[in-house]
């Protein structure tokens, strides 16, 4: 018997709690019955639109499509489906494209429930495509009249409330607002004091991203999908003219040409005073950032630097005479900055203990670990997986293709990092050494030298873990170092010990512990601010005795 996969689609979520989903699938089962196919898989998009294609993009449709390109859905399977709306509403150029791929280059039939019609690949008939251009035609007709419909019962409803009617033009409202049992949109007390606070910590001078974090740190709920605040939120709040009350027209339709504005639609919470004050304060804040036309500095331990295995950014903006520098890291479960500190402190600690090496110092002491072989065994171990359900699928276990994607995307992922090992250098390059040896701390703050600076130091540096304390540096990296270390107990190491001048010249220095792998598997340790460091730099090199 032949198999057979059924196609379910509705545009809109709340279709799902009426009829569409019963109608579509027993329609589904009673063909199956009737035409005696077996009826192996059904592919459900919920709340996805065909009028511009998101199905076939990134819905179950186009899931179906990739197994067909990968042979894992064999040729002369059946896809049922109500109509051929149900696969398309795009133009009838573009349907037509859709259908003739599943049926040419896959070998698929597409089996229509309403009509009882069967499209089939080995079809000579020219009257299909008359037909199927015809319900292509009328599916996009549809959809267009049902737009252009929409579109004028939204003036309609605009030009009512120009008027002074008092309706609700649509239930999707600021996060802020909500409708109450009457429909009428209220504010919430708990939610006004947010949008209030966020305006006044503007207009005070508080940045977009202080003001972000104040909030996540106090754990204040952000109401929207997004599980923390973030800057650009605080930022698109203060520009919305909705909390003066006033609706406008939304991007999406503002890139149409058009534009509106209703004042009085929402419960005013701002006053314009505030909200010029805050305004001001937002572009103010903008123009002390980086300047649009100048280049940004080069980071300097891009790709390489961690804190406790999370990547570490870099970040910077204009002070009046120069600009400053940042590195951070995010939380990896819950919002917020986990360690952060200025560029010039770290780089210049890091700097200093480099220039002081000699080659001998960066040699490894054993040989470094085969990454490149445990890369390739995994590698192996992947390939046997997807050939074992690649040949599940084809023996019909359809239900194994979202593992068998993300398979391939491990695959993906394995050989990239591997071609990236193969590529890497086998030991740190020693004249490297000079070249950072050449540079100043003043070099530092100069953008044209600081790209030469960087690439000096990842000829030398494979990875970079950085933190404030030992734990910081030593939990996620370095093998030569146990996991019961005391970094005052030295005993059962080899160690290249050495306290140099700390460059940077700052008071009340922030501690910064960094532990560098050179290519090659050599490991050192750089640290400062810590009583062994004696107001210096302490600069030990970590091996196994």
């Amino acid at each position: 018997m032949k198999k057979a996969y059924s196609y379910v689609r509705f545009s809109r979520l709340h279709q799902q709690d009426g009829d569409s989903i019963r109608r579509q699938t027993k329609a589904t089962e009673d063909y199956c019955r009737k035409h005696k196919l077996v009826l192996d898989e059904t592919l459900t998009d919920k709340g996805v639109s065909a009028f511009k294609g998101a199905n076939v993009y990134k819905g179950a449709l186009g899931k179906f499509i990739f197994a067909c390109k990968n042979n894992l859905v064999p040729r002369g399977s059946a896809l049922i489906m109500e109509s051929l709306d149900r696969l398309s509403r795009q133009s009838p150029r573009k349907t037509v494209r859709l259908l003739t791929e599943l049926l040419d280059d896959y070998g698929i039939e597409v089996h229509l429930t309403m009509a009882g019609k069967i499209f089939r690949p080995e079809s000579e008939d020219g009257l299909d495509m008359i037909i199927a251009v015809a319900m292509a035609m009328r599916a996009n007709e549809e959809s267009e009249t049902k737009s252009k419909r929409l579109a004028e019962a939204f003036a309609d409803k605009r030009k009512r409330l120009l008027d002074g009617e008092k309706i609700v033009m649509t239930k999707s409202l600021p996060w802020w607002l909500k409708l109450d049992a009457s429909g009428k949109i209220v504010c919430p007390k708990d939610r006004k004091k947010i949008v209030v606070r966020i305006f006044t910590r503007t207009a005070a001078g508080d940045s977009s991203n202080r003001i972000a974090w104040n909030l996540n740190a106090e754990g204040i709920h952000p109401y929207t999908k997004c599980p923390h605040w973030i800057d650009s939120r605080i930022r698109g709040l203060v520009n919305s003219d909705a909390p003066l009350g006033t609706l406008t027209e939304t991007p999406k339709t503002k890139k149409l040409g058009k534009t509106w504005t209703i004042p009085g639609y929402y419960p005013r919470i701002i006053s314009d005073e505030l909200a010029a004050e805050a305004r001001k304060s937002l572009m103010g804040n903008r123009r002390t950032g980086r300047p649009a036309k100048e280049a940004a500095p080069a980071n300097l331990l891009k790709g390489i630097a961690r804190y406790r295995g999370v990547w570490v950014r870099f970040s910077w903006r204009v002070n009046g005479i120069g600009w400053n520098g940042y590195y951070d890291s995010l939380h990896e479960d819950r919002p917020g900055c986990a360690w952060n500190a200025a560029a010039n402190q770290v780089e210049g600690v890091l700097i200093a203990a480099l220039a002081e090496l000699t080659p001998e110092q960066i040699e490894p002491t054993s040989e470094a670990q085969d990454e490149v072989g445990a890369l390739k065994s995994k590698l192996a171990a992947l390939t046997t997986k997807i050939e074992n359900i690649a040949e599940a699928v084809e023996r019909g276990s359809t239900s194994m293709i979202s593992r068998l994607m993300e398979l391939e995307a491990e695959q993906m992922r394995t050989k990239a990092e591997l071609a990236e090992q193969v590529d890497k250098p086998t030991r740190a390059d020693p004249s490297a050494l000079q070249q950072i040896a050449a540079f100043d701390i003043a070099d530092l703050k100069v953008r044209e030298k600081r790209p030469a600076i960087a690439a000096a130091i990842r000829r030398l540096v494979a990875r970079i873990d950085i933190g404030s304390t030992y734990e910081d540096v030593l939990e996620n990296s370095h093998d030569a170092v146990p996991d019961d270390y005391n970094p005052e107990d030295y005993s059962g190491f080899t160690l290249d010990e050495k306290i140099i001048p700390d460059p940077t010249g700052t008071r009340g220095k922030k501690p910064i512990c960094i532990a560098v792998k050179f290519h090659g598997g050599a490991d050192r340790m750089i640290m400062r601010g810590f009583p062994e460091c004696a107001g210096g730099i302490l600069t030990i090199r970590i091996a196994k005795d």
